[in-house]
């Protein structure tokens, strides 16, 4: 059975078209579920861990964007079961990334039910899809507990999980089936800056399974688009953990 999680967003009188549109064509192609509809007061991953508990739940679907898959993915991945998404609004790169198009035309991608299962990025014991973006500051960085790098100056990290190059950032796709996260390290000098290991448009990319970054300074980094203050930043992924619905365009 599929349950569809509704964000609060979603209710807005703006989007009541388009999801009557989503639960007509749900309901023709038989797979229309049971809705829950968030709002200030009720949480999505108790709300669904009671439902996997009575049975019958074979997969979530976030009606929504990234924060909603957000609010579902622990939950999701603890208990094994798969994840739609039917992208509503702003804020969709999870959902691109994934090759699932906006509002009705999910639903097709959610019938057709092309399951694969992906990696998740782990910081500070919470899971991400995308990544992860520390903003500059000065930091320490140990790479799979086996060796530091102190950058001479400030600079910025992101560690992906996901992505693919695009008009706003550029760089190599990050493949989550392969086990391994790609570090990001950029860093201002007034020389114009420097590159180690590989380097793409003087960037310094380094492909490893655990991280730790450590700030002079608390900052307030962004986990998949979701705020993440502090001054320690452990990074671990699990493999093959996320079991979610893909579409053709998937970029991996």
């Amino acid at each position: 059975m599929y349950l569809y999680v509704y964000d609060a967003f979603v209710q807005d009188r703006r989007y009541e078209k388009e999801l009557q549109k989503v639960e007509n064509r749900l309901t023709d192609l038989g797979i229309a579920g049971k809705i829950v509809r968030l709002g200030l007061f009720r949480r999505a991953d108790e709300f669904i861990r009671d439902e996997v508990r009575r049975g019958g739940i074979t997969t979530v679907v976030a009606v929504g964007n990234d924060a909603t898959v957000r609010q579902i993915i622990d939950v999701v991945a603890d208990t094994k079961i798969v994840l739609g998404i039917i992208p509503l609004g702003p804020e969709n790169r999870i959902a691109n990334l994934l090759g699932l198009p906006e509002g009705e035309a999910a639903c097709d991608i959610l019938s057709a039910r092309i399951v694969e299962a992906i990696d998740a990025g782990v910081v500070n014991n919470k899971r991400f899809v995308c990544g992860v973006s520390i903003p500059a500051a000065k930091s320490e960085i140990t790479c799979e507990g086996n060796y530091r790098v102190t950058p001479q100056g400030r600079g910025t990290i992101e560690v992906r999980n996901l992505f693919a190059p695009d008009e706003k950032e550029k760089g190599p796709i990050s493949n989550p089936l392969d086990g391994r996260l790609e570090a990001v390290i950029q860093i201002a000098t007034a020389g114009g800056g420097f590159s180690f290991w590989k380097s793409v448009r003087g960037e310094s990319i380094i492909p490893l399974r655990s991280l730790e970054v450590r700030t002079q300074e608390p900052v307030t980094a962004l986990m998949d688009g979701v705020p993440v203050e502090g001054t320690r930043f452990d990074f671990s992924v699990e493999e093959k953990i996320l079991k979610v619905i893909t579409g053709k365009s998937r970029v991996f």
